[in-house]
């Protein structure tokens, strides 16, 4: 007997795959227990709309993504921190704050996860950075700069 899976199942598969099974095992245990359905043609037919959905919005992220991902391609984002005389930073710059900062000023939200290289930065000069996420990449420059401090007196 023909079942759609409603859940992950190790013995059988995953979510919506249809699966052949013993008719005792579908009726007896997994149609009561609502781990699987029958897959009746008007079942099949509301698993290929479903799917055909999911497809669609998968794409419609995917381009949003790739528009995003354009903003950002080849900027050069400033930032100007605290250093010593030296060149070292007083305060790393995550990839936290860089994620905020591309938000601030290219309006793309984008979560540090996706930003590499994953370590901070503690010196000041010019990074390349890039955001991957999937297969879609884009590069940008980072330029950390010494933050102009008033002489004391």
């Amino acid at each position: 007997m023909k079942v759609i899976l409603n859940q992950d199942d190790a013995g059988l598969g995953h979510k919506d795959q249809v699966v052949e099974v013993a008719e005792g095992y579908a009726l007896n245990f997994l149609l009561p227990q609502g781990i699987a359905r029958e897959a009746s043609k008007k079942n099949l037919e509301e698993l290929e709309a479903k799917k055909a959905q999911e497809e669609a919005k998968r794409q419609e992220i995917e381009a949003q993504l790739e528009e995003s991902l354009s903003t950002i391609k080849g900027v050069t984002l400033e930032l100007a921190r605290k250093a010593n005389e030296k060149g070292h930073l007083y305060a790393a710059v995550s990839p936290e704050e860089i994620a905020t900062e591309i938000k601030n000023k290219h309006g793309v939200e984008v979560t540090e996860q996706y930003i590499e290289p994953k370590d901070p930065v503690k010196e000041v000069g010019t990074y390349q950075m890039q955001i991957t996420v999937g297969d879609k990449k884009a590069e940008f420059q980072l330029n950390i700069t010494a933050e102009q401090t008033e002489p004391k007196e």
